[in-house]
C-alpha cells in the first residue's frame, strides 16, 4: 500500500489517500487514479510508478505547469521520498511513511465573531468610508477655520490610503507565510486601527483644556496608544495565526510597549535638539544682522565695526 498526502505550504495534511495499484495517473480528469482539484493542474498532468530500481518516480505526463520541489526548478521526473513534497500545479503531494506516525488533533476553536465580520465582503469598504467620514468630521471640529474646504477632503483622502497600505504590509507578510493575502480583513483591522489612533491623538488637547496638561497627560497619552496598538497588532496577529487565542496578547502587548519606547526616546531627542537650537538662537540675537548675513570678509569686518561701536554707547 503506498499512502499520498495533499499538504498545504505549512505541511499540514489537507487529503490522505491509499493506493495499491501502480502506474498511477494524477491530474484533473474524473477517470484519473488520483484526482486533483486544482486549476493549475492538466487533465493528466503526472504519473506515478516504479522505476527499474524499484524506486517510486514521478513522470510528467507534458503538462503545462510541470513538476518541481517546492522553490526548484521544472523536471520530467522526481523521485518521490518520504516527507519530501512534489508541486503538480499548485498541489503539494509527498509519499507518506506510515511509521512516522500521526500528529495529535487540533482543537475546534469557534471563530469570534468580529472576524466572521472581518470576513464579510462589504467589511473594508465600509470601514474605509468611515474612516474617511471620521477623519473629515475630525479635521472640522479640531480646527474649524483652518485650510478652508480642501482640510477636510484631505484628511478623508489621507488617513484610509494609510490604512490601505498598512494592510497591503500585513497582506504581503501573510501571502509570504501563509500562502493567501487576506487582504479583505487585514483592511478592516488596520483601517479601525488608524480610526483608533486618530481619536487618541486629540486626547492631550482634551486633557490640556480640562487639567491644564502636565506630565500625567502625556503618560496618559502614552498608555492610550500603548492599548491601542497592542489592540491593532492583536488583531492583525489573529488574522494571520492559524490558532488565534489569548495567547496573542503579550507579544503585541510586548512590541506595542517596545515602539511606544522608541517613539518616546524620538521624541525627546527631537525636544532636545529643539531647546539646542533655540539657546543658539538666543545667543546670537545682540549680533548685529549684517554680521550674521556677512557675504564676504569686507561686510563680515564692517559687521564687527558695527557691534564694537553698539557695545561702546551700552
Amino acid at each position: 500500500m503506498i499512502w499520498l498526502e495533499e499538504v498545504d505550504r505549512d505541511g499540514h495534511v489537507r487529503r490522505r489517500t491509499g493506493h495499491e495499484a501502480l502506474p498511477l495517473r494524477i491530474g484533473r480528469a474524473f477517470d484519473a487514479e488520483l484526482p486533483l482539484d486544482d486549476p493549475f493542474a492538466d487533465p493528466y498532468h503526472a504519473e506515478l510508478a516504479r522505476d527499474m530500481e524499484g524506486r517510486l518516480v514521478l513522470t510528467d505526463l507534458g503538462s503545462l505547469n510541470g513538476l518541481r520541489r517546492p522553490g526548484g526548478e521544472r523536471q520530467r521526473v522526481l523521485t518521490m521520498l518520504p516527507g519530501q513534497p512534489v508541486q503538480l500545479g499548485r498541489t503539494l503531494l509527498r509519499l507518506a511513511d506510515p511509521a512516522v506516525g500521526l500528529a495529535p488533533a487540533r482543537p475546534d476553536v469557534a471563530e469570534s465573531g468580529w472576524r466572521e465580520a472581518l470576513r464579510h465582503p462589504t467589511m473594508p469598504l465600509a470601514a474605509l468610508l468611515a474612516l474617511a467620514a471620521l477623519s473629515a468630521a475630525l479635521a472640522v471640529l479640531v480646527d474649524p477655520g483652518a485650510g478652508g474646504p480642501m482640510l477636510p477632503l484631505t484628511a478623508a483622502t489621507v488617513l484610509p490610503v494609510t490604512a490601505l497600505l498598512l494592510a497591503a504590509a500585513w497582506a504581503v507578510a501573510h501571502r509570504l507565510l501563509r500562502g493567501a493575502a487576506h487582504f479583505r480583513e487585514h483592511a478592516g483591522v488596520a483601517a479601525i486601527g488608524v480610526a483608533a489612533f486618530a481619536l487618541v491623538s486629540l486626547i492631550p488637547s482634551w486633557i490640556d483644556t480640562a487639567l491644564g496638561g502636565g506630565a500625567a497627560t502625556q503618560w496618559l497619552d502614552r498608555a492610550c496608544g500603548t492599548v491601542i496598538a497592542a489592540t491593532w497588532l492583536f488583531g492583525h496577529l489573529t488574522v494571520l495565526s492559524r490558532a488565534p487565542g489569548a495567547h496573542l496578547w503579550r507579544p503585541a502587548f510586548l512590541v506595542a510597549a517596545g515602539l511606544q519606547l522608541v517613539v518616546a526616546g524620538l521624541g525627546m531627542q527631537a525636544g532636545e535638539a529643539g531647546a539646542r537650537a533655540a539657546h543658539f538662537e538666543a545667543s546670537l540675537r545682540p549680533l548685529p544682522a549684517g554680521l550674521l548675513r556677512a557675504e564676504s570678509p569686507a561686510r563680515f569686518a564692517d559687521g564687527l565695526e558695527a557691534l564694537r561701536e553698539t557695545l561702546d554707547r551700552d
